[in-house]
């Protein structure tokens, strides 16, 4: 379930995984976002735009990884992928 993108279609009223574009992954394997907690994730448009977060929590440093970065993921357009902006 971690790492997942699900939408929910109110007309049907269920969630669904929403799945890059597979034939996209025969040839190559698009970088996605490491996966978080802690993130803002907004609809824009056709996009899920994600921002920051934290990761994996280091023993060693007693610190959680913390990310300051920006991806799109475009819901409509012919290649679902995350891209990092």
């Amino acid at each position: 379930m971690f790492n997942e993108l699900r939408e929910f279609d109110t007309l049907k009223n269920n969630w669904s995984v929403l799945c890059p574009d597979l034939k996209r992954w025969e040839t190559e394997r698009p970088k996605d976002p490491d996966a978080r907690t802690a993130h803002s994730l907004v609809a824009y448009r056709s996009n899920v735009v994600l921002f920051g977060g934290g990761g994996a929590f280091i023993p060693s440093i007693k610190l959680r990884m913390g990310y300051n970065d920006l991806w799109m993921f475009d819901t409509q357009g012919p290649l679902k992928h995350w891209e990092r902006v």
